[in-house]
């Protein structure tokens, strides 16, 4: 999600340009999508003078108020599904049950938040290594099945 500083609306994903005003986010873009810093007048890379209009920039205190809604969804998610999952197994009277789910709620809040929040070389290497973790258990499954 970003922030449009020219229509002040948030924009969902991670577009290159503001779908309400068309702007582009923090550079300049050149018809061939090369970004180049926004005080330029000619592409950096291709040298074309025919570069994007980018949204006009904010103040750092800005710049951190709008970051605040894009990170806190993502950690209000989990934890809203953790005292849910809590509220539920108390009204039913299920100590273990609860105990349980808070576990699962946490790796699962854990999980969302490394997922959404973290840079995506971490993302790649936590899914490389959770492939491997998931090989050897399914081997050592199959090896003991065999016996």
């Amino acid at each position: 999600m970003r922030w449009c500083a020219q229509c002040q609306r948030y924009v969902g994903g991670q577009p290159r340009f503001c779908a309400s005003c068309g702007r582009t986010f923090q550079v300049r873009l050149c018809p061939r999508g090369h970004p180049s810093r926004r005080n330029v007048a000619y592409c950096a890379e291709c040298g074309s003078d025919d570069l994007s209009t980018p949204a006009p920039p904010e103040s750092r205190l800005n710049t951190l108020v709008h970051q605040i809604p894009i990170i806190a969804l993502p950690v209000a998610l989990p934890l809203f599904i953790v005292v849910l999952a809590v509220t539920v197994a108390m009204v039913i009277h299920l100590e273990r049950v609860v105990v349980l789910l808070v576990g699962i709620a946490i790796m699962l809040a854990g999980w969302h938040v490394a997922f959404h929040c973290l840079p995506p070389w971490f993302r790649r290497v936590a899914t490389a290594a959770a492939q491997r973790l998931w090989k050897r258990v399914n081997r050592s499954t199959e090896s003991r099945r065999s016996r």
